[in-house]
Parts: C-alpha cells; structure tokens; sequence
C-alpha cells in the first residue's frame, strides 16, 4: 500500500515531522538566549541572567535590563535553565486559570449559577493541583546543566567546552 493511497499514512507522517521541527526549533532557541543562575562557594544564589560573555575575568549576564559583572573569585557554580519552581508556579497558575474557566460559564445562559461556592473552590484548587503537577513532571525535561566552578579560571574554560558540546553556543549571535 502506498503512502499516497492511505490518509492515515500521511497523518502519522504528517505528525513525525512536525514533531520533529518542534525539536529542531526547541534546540535552535536553546543556543540564542542561555540563562544561568551563578552561586557562591556556599551554594547560595547571589545572580541570574542571560549570558551576554564570557571572559577569563568572569561573566557578562543581561539581568533585569541591566549588565552584570560577576567575577570568577565570586563563582562557585554556575546553573543552566530556570529552576523547578518557575516550572510549577506557571502551570499551576494556568490549571487554576483552566478550573475557573470551566465553571464560569456562559453570562448568556446563566449557566454559572448551577455551580455551587464549593465545585467552584474544588474547580479552582484541582486546577492549581494538577497544574502543580504537571509543572513537576516537566522537570524531566529540562535538561538543566550544572557546572563546579570554584573561582578557578580552567574551570571556567571547561564550562565553555561543556557548552558547545552540549550544543548551546555562550556567545549571542548577531
């Protein structure tokens, strides 16, 4: 049987390779915009941003509109992608954004005064909850990298190899 003769073929296929231009262009905005977040020798969190530069004296981030410099003295580790929390915040917000939306119902029809005071709180918090929930489960698929930096300048060098083989350019394209 031929592809041409089988819609179902050509549905399925159809699928697979906008699957795959999803992906492609998932990797292609990876390279264009890397956020980290820089910790001290101590674990704490002390800046965040998009990667402008990198030099042997430090970083260069974009943070809130403004240029940050963060020397290497100063790093301890550095974190790609946003954290789990952004992740969870988000989708929950849109699940409990989705729960009230399916209860509010249509002001023509009075629809929403069929809802009682305790389905709606139940819509609401169910949608915070799975929001929540899908939010976590997408941490699969974050592919955050982390990297020891210590104040150590090779260190940092490897940061930079470790990026390009991980197929994210540290430099901004022009």
């Amino acid at each position: 049987m031929s592809i041409n003769k089988n819609p179902t073929k050509r549905v399925v296929l159809g699928i697979f390779l906008a699957l795959g231009f999803l992906c492609a262009a998932q990797e292609h905005e990876l390279t264009e915009n890397l956020f980290v977040r820089v910790y001290d020798s101590n674990g704490k969190k002390f800046s965040k941003g998009q990667l402008q530069h990198i030099s042997d004296a430090g970083l260069k981030l974009i943070s809130k509109d403004s240029l940050v410099f963060v020397p290497i003295s100063k790093i301890g580790k550095i974190r790609t992608k946003h954290s789990l929390g952004g992740n969870i915040i988000m989708s929950s917000i849109i699940g409990g954004s989705l729960g009230f939306g399916l209860i509010a119902g249509d002001p023509e029809t009075s629809r929403s005064s069929v809802y009682s005071g305790g389905e709606r709180i139940a819509a609401v918090s169910g949608g915070l909850l799975l929001g929540g929930l899908i939010g976590a489960g997408t941490s699969v698929f974050k592919k955050s990298k982390a990297f020891d930096i210590d104040g150590d300048s090779t260190a940092l060098q490897s940061f930079i190899t470790a990026l390009s083989v991980y197929g994210i350019s540290p430099w901004p394209k022009d």
